[in-house]
């Protein structure tokens, strides 16, 4: 528990009995699926989860504490949830490294895969091509870039990033 939250002076009442669900690394979906029966994270998100967590959060894991955190709810006066960062990032992050395991979204065609799309494309870039470039890192051939201000084509190569 963290010293002087809000949940730290609740839990100094001499009455109180302090239950710590601490899991870092949890979103909302994830707390949702831990919650209800028939929720479903998005697929990239349970995907990468276990990824994410270095092999902790895995279905069965999550399929465990499910019981666990249901009962300690049920037996609570009081209930806080700090939900952070995870919630604005996470599902971002998980779907790039799903993109990049698989090389395409799966279920959305007609969409190719991300070579097939950068060949198609190019890459957008939202600076000058010497400054850097929106997936990069992804690609090391050179490539034609449309310049954010000129709007002109340039070849491009993302070592350059």
């Amino acid at each position: 528990r963290i010293k002087g939250s809000y949940a730290d002076h609740v839990a100094r009442d001499p009455h109180a009995k302090f239950y710590s669900l601490a899991y870092p690394g949890f979103c909302s979906g994830t707390l949702r699926y831990e919650l209800y029966d028939n929720y479903q994270m998005k697929w990239w998100e349970q995907d990468q989860l276990a990824n994410f967590t270095g092999g902790v959060y895995t279905q069965a894991f999550l399929d465990r504490e499910k019981g666990h955190i249901r009962r300690a709810i049920q037996k609570a006066d009081l209930i806080t949830i700090d939900i952070g960062v995870n919630d604005s990032w996470y599902g971002t992050i998980a779907l790039i490294y799903a993109i990049a395991k698989y090389g395409y979204i799966p279920g959305s065609d007609p969409r190719g895969a991300l070579d097939v799309e950068l060949a198609k494309y190019g890459r957008l870039c939202r600076e000058p091509p010497a400054v850097g470039c929106v997936l990069g890192c992804l690609d090391r051939e050179p490539r034609n870039v449309l310049h954010p201000v000129s709007g002109q084509l340039q070849r491009h190569h993302a070592g350059h990033l």
